[in-house]
């Protein structure tokens, strides 16, 4: 990706990025017996030189924008060698019982979904699908399956049954306050990505002509119950949030933590109780550089044991993954100003850092927006794979509103940050957000005279494309051109008004075809 923004710190970051990806790539050849593999993968750090499960699904969204969707797919295969050897994707590739026992949050499935959604290829599909099925078996097997249809993190080693970490570990989220019994709590990111999968799998089996009737039914039954519990043990109606939920205690998790996000991420949630958790973004977990991990870092039993390995996430710490979760989140429920502007918030902390130290970092105290004092059980890493990704990410798809659509759809709907109204952005990709196509977009924003924006798209050949523009509430949509044709009655007008954000959207109703080279819209 080559993008110019009103900000030259974050132009120069990610131009920076879109050349550091080299840096990362570990050959097939460097992995541990336990787990070999047949393709070069990207790691999130020189340090951290390990072909890293949950990791590897923000780093593809990075990778996709940067035309590197080999790299991104041959990661992705690894996966599938994984599988063949321990039946479930590891923690990480690396020795012994860390790579036998426990595994990290379940994007197997998703990532699979976003290498589709670039390339339509059903041979990819068919090659995946084995091992999707698999590992949903995997995770939906006890001693995983636990109480009320609903899974949980479970480390199988004789170290687990000493201590909780290592459970904690296979959450990711090594160290947090959000359980004080991690084996007997039940995770709403972990359901959320299961929930995904029984989305996921049917539109593959679709795809592939492979969904039979009685198929069909029993993803829908099995959603429909995790969506059902989900809403019953996790929604905390006092709280008006969502949170992990405590077998042990029978009730939810103390610690508010950002994983509630999980469920307007996957977009799998009414409009009332998302705009319920996004108010809880807004008031309780937004600082000047992002969104906060947990909103304390205050800790109970077991927990004060690992106090020396540092909290790392907890407030105040921010992760880029976990931003990348909100911010999709918001856009999923049409808080598309808010997330443009959260978005701008953690690019330009990011951008501001890399200025002063020349490198990018795996977390970031958002709170003061620095490095310093952040304390963990190692040395903070510079890199950063999923930082990177990340950071291209929130450009390209969030503030440009560039994405692929599965199964064949391209979506374009810029959502520009206050901070850059009437103002020009450009960005180009190769083989974004389809393959095979050069795309190359100018955004001109509100001219002085007028409320209206321009936009000039420029394409290597036809293709269809969705589009979703905005306006202030007390603007209008009163014509849209398209190639100086007048083109509204192809677009949905709606107006969006709650407690967040008040606005217009004109949605386009069907693709609509661009010609090969420059197209110009003006609405």
């Amino acid at each position: 990706m080559k993008i110019n923004t009103p900000n030259d710190k974050i132009n120069e970051t990610s131009k920076y990025i879109s050349n550091y990806w080299d840096e990362l790539i570990n050959p097939s050849d460097k992995t541990h017996k336990n787990v070999p593999v047949s393709n070069p993968y990207i790691t999130p750090s020189k340090k951290f030189n390990a072909l890293f499960y949950w990791d590897t699904y923000f780093q593809n969204l990075g990778l996709l924008i940067d035309n590197k969707y080999n790299l991104a797919k041959g990661c992705a295969e690894n996966f599938i060698d994984e599988i063949k050897i321990l039946g479930f994707i590891p923690n990480f590739n690396g020795p012994g019982w860390l790579s036998k026992t426990r595994s990290q949050p379940a994007f197997f499935c998703p990532i699979v979904y976003e290498l589709y959604k670039v390339s339509e290829d059903k041979e990819l599909l068919e090659k995946f699908i084995e091992y999707i099925t698999i590992e949903y078996k995997y995770w939906t097997t006890p001693p995983k399956l636990y109480k009320y249809g609903l899974t949980r993190y479970y480390d199988t080693s004789f170290w687990s049954k000493l201590q909780p970490y290592s459970t904690i570990a296979e959450s990711g989220w090594d160290i947090t306050n959000r359980w004080r019994y991690p084996k007997k709590s039940l995770p709403i990111d972990l359901n959320t990505l299961l929930y995904l999968y029984e989305i996921y799998i049917p539109k593959f089996l679709r795809q592939l002509g492979r969904l039979t009737k009685e198929e069909e039914e029993k993803w829908e039954n099995l959603r429909e119950k995790r969506l059902e519990s989900i809403e019953k043990y996790m929604w905390d109606d006092n709280r008006e949030f969502y949170y992990d939920y405590s077998v042990k205690k029978g009730d939810s998790e103390r610690s508010t933590s950002i994983s509630g996000f999980f469920p307007l991420w996957g977009n799998i949630i009414n409009d009332e109780k998302a705009e319920l958790c996004v108010k809880k973004g807004r008031d309780a977990f937004l600082y000047p550089g992002g969104f906060v991990t947990t909103l304390d870092n205050k800790i109970k039993g077991f927990l004060k044991l690992l106090w020396f390995m540092g909290l790392q996430w907890c407030y105040p710490i921010g992760w880029a993954p976990m931003q990348w979760i909100v911010i999709k989140g918001l856009c999923n429920y049409h808080f598309d100003n808010f997330a443009s502007n959260t978005s701008l918030m953690f690019l330009e902390m990011v951008s501001d850092i890399f200025e002063k130290e020349d490198a990018i970092y795996e977390k970031y105290d958002v709170v003061e927006k620095s490095i310093e004092g952040i304390k963990a059980h190692y040395k903070m890493h510079k890199g950063f794979g999923w930082t990177n990704a990340v950071f291209q990410a929130l450009l390209a798809r969030i503030i440009c509103g560039i994405k692929p659509i599965f199964p064949e759809d391209i979506f374009f709907a810029p959502r520009i940050p206050k901070a850059w109204e009437k103002s020009t952005i450009t960005v180009s990709f190769k083989n974004y957000p389809k393959l095979d196509l050069d795309l190359s977009i100018e955004i001109q924003d509100k001219s002085e005279s007028e409320n209206r924006s321009k936009y000039i798209i420029d394409v290597n050949k036809q293709v269809k494309m969705s589009f979703k523009f905005f306006k202030e509430i007390e603007c209008d949509f009163e014509s849209i051109l398209i190639n100086n044709q007048e083109s509204i009655d192809l677009f949905n007008i709606k107006k969006i008004e709650n407690s967040i954000e008040n606005k217009i959207i004109a949605q386009s109703s069907n693709k609509i075809l661009l010609k090969r080279g420059k197209n110009t819209i003006i609405a």
